[in-house]
């Protein structure tokens, strides 16, 4: 679809910025932002929900795409993104599970780089709510971090 839109150009660009990176890959949770020369779609974000086209099997992965190109976005200073539905087509996500874990996301690269998490046993919890609900992680009182500082 995207090569219909900006050419195929643009896909050899991006795979080219993959393939030169010190892995070779853009995983889940990392995003790349690259010019497209569309007179009103002037970047693209590349931020992968699963490694493989395939089925999403954890809808966290969706979470942590959309935080990675929120996060991206901010960095270079972007007035506004669009997101493509993370999870939808091929990837058989529930809508429902897929737009509460793309806005979870959304709200963590929001809130900024997060601080360490103050145990596994967090991180468990938090992924876990995501997985059954798409819940919110950023409220501190369900990651089993204390409030912030007013």
């Amino acid at each position: 679809v995207y090569s219909s839109v900006f050419g195929p150009e643009l896909q050899e660009r991006l795979q080219d910025r993959i393939f030169h990176r010190p892995i070779g890959e853009l995983l889940v949770g990392e995003a790349l932002i690259i010019e497209t020369a569309h007179p009103k779609i002037p970047f693209l974000i590349a931020a992968p929900t699963r490694r493989v086209s395939k089925r999403v099997d954890d809808p966290v992965d969706i979470m942590l795409a959309c935080r990675a190109a929120v996060l991206i976005a901010l960095k270079e200073d972007l007035a506004s993104i669009a997101f493509p539905g993370m999870g939808g087509g091929s990837a058989q996500v529930p809508p429902d599970l897929a737009a509460r874990n793309m806005l979870a996301g959304i709200r963590k690269g929001l809130a900024g780089r997060a601080p360490l998490p103050s145990s596994l046993q967090a991180v468990a919890r938090e992924e876990e709510q995501l997985r059954e609900h798409g819940a919110d992680p950023t409220t501190a009182r369900k990651v089993g971090r204390s409030p912030p500082k007013q």
